[in-house]
């Protein structure tokens, strides 16, 4: 019988650090495509014209 011969050595990460992998992952599938720079800018000067009105 092995389960007789002690401790069973465990080759796998913790499972802590595979759920953390896990929630990276499905984090990076769900972000924006960030905008460019100009889009940024063009919602800033709309929010401020907004404000002045």
């Amino acid at each position: 019988m092995l389960a007789a011969a002690g401790p069973r050595i465990r080759v796998a990460a913790p499972r802590s650090m595979t759920m953390a992998k896990g929630l990276n992952q499905k984090k990076n599938e769900k972000k924006k495509p960030e905008k460019t720079p100009k889009e940024k800018r063009a919602e800033k000067d709309l929010k401020k014209a907004a404000r002045k009105s």
